[in-house]
């Protein structure tokens, strides 16, 4: 398996992985948002290729902090396919993430994950995540 950027021919793969989370998208919405992300400083997407298949995917993306130094690193995706789960995957994804923010100058690092996902929640916590807050959403 290697770590690398996500490039505009991940599209269907991609668009395969986001189904799976549940966010269903057209291949190619999802190599135009990859080639957006790219030109984006503050954004990444890193994929997990095992062979000629994506085995999971995170998008990230930097927020400045109005009230201390620094950058909100925000996980906007993190999935791993089902065959590919509880192999390291999400965690090798993370941890990548995180690096990635932490060189970008990232105070924090944030997830938000549904009610219903409490494999996803054990999955943060063990990775060092605590639960804050809570999160309201208004759809336009």
């Amino acid at each position: 398996m290697v770590l690398r950027e996500a490039v505009e021919d991940d599209g269907e793969e991609v668009a395969r992985l986001l189904a799976a989370l549940g966010y269903p998208c057209e291949a190619a919405f999802a190599g135009r948002r990859i080639l957006e992300y790219a030109r984006d400083t503050a954004s990444c997407v890193l994929v997990a290729q095992a062979g000629s298949a994506l085995a999971g995917l995170v998008a990230v993306h930097l927020l400045p902090l109005l009230h201390e130094e620094g950058s909100l690193c925000r996980t906007m995706a993190l999935v791993v396919s089902e065959e590919w789960r509880r192999r390291g995957v999400g965690r090798a994804l993370v941890q990548a993430a995180e690096e990635w923010a932490r060189g970008r100058g990232a105070a924090r690092m944030e997830v938000t994950s549904g009610e219903g996902r409490p494999g996803a929640h054990a999955f943060y916590r063990a990775l060092g995540y605590e639960e804050e807050g809570r999160r309201f959403v208004k759809r336009f």
